[in-house]
């Protein structure tokens, strides 16, 4: 019986704050300064529901940041959190981080998280070497960082590339 609750309760998700409005406008056909107090505390609710999301992402980048490199196995590991969830934080935090100092790139179906320290290097060294020098040299000097393939640099060049980190600008 208590998994079908909690079942019901996730598959409801945030959509309770609409039933809980309804029930305050119900009210308020009856008793105006009831239905003012309920719709007060269904809107602090619903604000403070997602605070558990802000609170995981915050402590999860404060973890990243610990690490130069990070990919996501080892993250969930650490954090002793689900894969997962882990992979989908990551996805949303790769799909939003034009303005960040930190990078974050899909390689081989995982996703690695670089602090800026290594992200600034990294530029340095393209851009100093530019397209005239190979990759196996720049990689050579990249072994420092944890940057291990030529695979593994294209996609560092290639996410740099797609949100304008690459550039003399930042």
């Amino acid at each position: 019986m208590s998994n079908k609750v909690i079942i019901f309760f996730k598959s409801m998700g945030r959509y309770w704050f609409l039933f809980l409005l309804l029930a305050s406008l119900i009210v308020l056909f009856y008793h105006q300064q009831a239905a003012f107090i309920m719709g007060i505390i269904t809107v602090s609710l619903y604000f403070l529901s997602f605070m558990p999301s802000l609170i995981f992402r915050f402590r999860l980048l404060k973890k990243m940041k610990k690490h130069a490199k990070i990919d996501d196995v080892t993250l969930a590991r650490i954090s002793k959190k689900r894969l997962k969830k882990i992979k989908n934080l990551m996805f949303k935090l790769a799909n939003h981080q034009e303005k960040k100092r930190w990078l974050i790139i899909y390689f081989n179906k995982s996703y690695v998280f670089y602090a800026p320290s290594t992200v600034k290097k990294i530029r340095e060294l393209l851009l100093e070497e530019g397209e005239k020098k190979d990759e196996s040299q720049i990689l050579s000097k990249l072994k420092a960082h944890d940057i291990k393939s030529k695979e593994e640099l294209r996609a560092i060049k290639e996410t740099l590339m797609k949100f304008k980190k690459l550039g003399n600008n930042k």
